[in-house]
């Protein structure tokens, strides 16, 4: 049996990158395509969707003892503190064919030294894929869990180019 991630990037699919904010629920994800050149700008403006509060995250070669890891950056741009209370966080890759798949929490010394994420502050995480088995190019969302799922940022794949439409 082979354990580890297996990665196989499709040609619009920057591959390793990934951009999002703080929604509401999963369903707000539906229709988004997040274009390389404007990470910002591929993020709708929604109900439940809070743009303030933004993350980038790309896939990391080597972690500890582990080959694979998520190096995952969260600004806080809002005026609420975000809880980085360890029991309370989750990390979790959801594929396209409707796997979820539950990181590793970071260890205490890739942990931030903060209990939070402050308005105007960055924290960084890097939790590990330890023995999940996916293949990138089936990464439909990755849902960063705070405050026991109170908070939730949800970071799509980073595509090079625009989406085509088929309708014009």
């Amino acid at each position: 049996m082979i354990f580890g991630v297996l990665f196989a990037a499709s040609p619009a699919f920057a591959g390793t990158e990934f951009y999002g904010a703080q929604m509401a629920t999963e369903a707000l994800t539906e229709g988004v395509w997040v274009y390389k050149a404007d990470l910002f700008g591929s993020i709708p403006d929604r109900d439940g969707i809070e743009k303030r509060v933004t993350a980038r995250a790309r896939i990391a070669k080597k972690l500890g003892s582990f080959s694979r890891c998520l190096d995952l950056t969260i600004k806080n741009r809002s005026e609420q503190s975000i809880s980085t209370w360890r029991d309370g966080l989750r990390f979790t890759v959801v594929t396209i064919h409707g796997k979820r798949y539950d990181l590793l929490l970071p260890t205490k010394t890739l942990y931030p030294s903060s209990d939070h994420i402050g308005p105007g502050e960055t924290a960084r995480f890097q939790p590990a894929f330890g023995k999940a088995k996916f293949r990138l190019k089936d990464i439909k969302m990755i849902v960063c869990s705070f405050e026991l799922g109170r908070t939730k940022i949800i970071l799509l794949p980073v595509h090079k180019t625009r989406r085509v439409d088929s309708n014009g």
